[in-house]
Formats: C-alpha cells, structure tokens, sequence
C-alpha cells in the first residue's frame, strides 16, 4: 500500500516482447498500466461469451431482485459512471471483472439503458474494443474520481481506493444529493481518508447507506463490502 492510498497493480499478463510497463502519464505513480497484448478475434469473442454467461448468471439469480429493491429509492438517475473494473481481457484470473462489468450492463437496464462511461488505468485495446462494443464509453482518464455532478449520476465503484471517494465528494461538496455511490461501503465519511472535517460533517447529516447482501450468489466473494450511499438534500 502506497502512502497516498493507491494500491500497487501488477499485470500477470505478458506484454509484447522489448516492451516494459510504465506508469500511466497523469496517474498516480501506483496506478500501472500494461501495454496491449495480442489477441485473435476468436479470443475476443470468447471474452464476451463469458461476460455475457456471467449476465445471464446474474439476471436469473435472486441477488439481481436484492439489488433492484436497494436501488429502489434511488430515481431521476440519468448517467452511470464506473471505476475501478478493471481489464476483462486475459486467463480466468479476470473472472471478477466480467461479472463486474456484467452487472455494469444489468445496471444500466434498469435505468432505462441511459449514458454509461468508465475508466480503469488496467484497460488495454482489447478491453475498449469489447466495452465500446456494448456501447460503453471509455473516458480518457478517471479525473482521481473528481467528477462534477451538474444531475444525479450512478457511480459504480467497485474496491476503489477510499481517496476517489473523498475527491468526488469533495468535488460535489455543494451538490451531493447528485452523488449516488453503488461502491466500497461508507458507514460514515470519516471512513473515507483525507476527508476535511466540514465535509465529513455535512455529508453525515446528508448520507444514507445501505449494504448489499451476496450471500450465497456469483458475487459473495467478489462484492462482499458493498452497500449503495447517497445524499438527501438539507432541509
């Protein structure tokens, strides 16, 4: 763990031969990020067959009814914005990001398939060309999460680093009810690090987080610390 929260990735997959990893240019020195590896279109194509088994898994399995009731006091959402999927591409050890990046796509339904983007250093051509394909959008950089908010926009935040979260609350300090995070679990903003105590104060009197339950369901191990956060207006 590096001092600024950030966590060191290291790539198992073998880049192009002469070709090193290098860090990402205006990422954190931590976030790393790998060249492209060659893949066959017959490759590809399996990559998305499993995204999609891991879909289908998910929309007949009882979790996708515990989500929806989670999500069910949340409206008027008309973006969702992810970070933090990680690559899709690769051996089997990528399996938790295509169930996450299918439950990206099952999110997306259930808000009537509105604009969804996203952002992780690890993607490589082959991760946009398959996320392009399902009509996603790739953001050129993840902003370190300090995105404004001008109207309600869904982050899906799955184990991201808790100083995203302080920066994109910071950003939207005067607009937090825009903000609604289906992510890390934040009991409280004091969780969150680097968080300036006005901030952490408002945003107590403001937040309502609700955990989600795996059990027993294809995300147990993979979304286990989850809950949906967002921002009531201050009367």
């Amino acid at each position: 763990m590096e001092d600024d929260g950030f966590v060191l990735v290291r790539s198992k997959r073998k880049t192009r031969e002469g070709k090193r990893l290098q860090t990402h240019p205006g990422l954190s020195r931590s976030y790393v990020i790998s060249h492209d590896v060659e893949m066959s279109q017959d490759e590809i194509c399996c990559v998305k067959e499993r995204i999609i088994r891991c879909r289908d898994e998910l929309s007949l399995h009882h979790v996708l009814i515990r989500i929806k009731n989670l999500l069910r006091p949340i409206s008027g959402v008309t973006e969702i914005i992810c970070f933090g999927l990680g690559s899709v591409t690769g051996d089997e050890s990528m399996y938790p990001s295509r169930y996450q990046l299918a439950l990206l796509l099952l999110l997306r339904d259930m808000f009537g398939n509105i604009p969804t983007s996203l952002y992780d250093p690890k993607f490589n051509r082959f991760d946009r060309q398959i996320l392009e394909s399902y009509d996603l959008t790739v953001r050129p950089s993840n902003e370190d999460a300090a995105v404004r908010c001008r109207h309600k926009t869904l982050f899906f935040m799955p184990r991201c680093p808790f100083n995203l979260f302080t920066t994109l609350f910071r950003a939207n300090a005067d607009s937090l009810s825009n903000v609604t995070v289906f992510g890390n679990e934040l009991t409280h903003l004091r969780d969150v690090r680097y968080a300036p105590q006005s901030l952490a104060e408002k945003a107590s009197q403001m937040m309502s987080t609700t955990r989600l339950d795996v059990t027993d369901s294809p995300l147990e191990n993979l979304l286990n610390d989850t809950a949906l956060t967002y921002f009531s207006h201050l009367s």
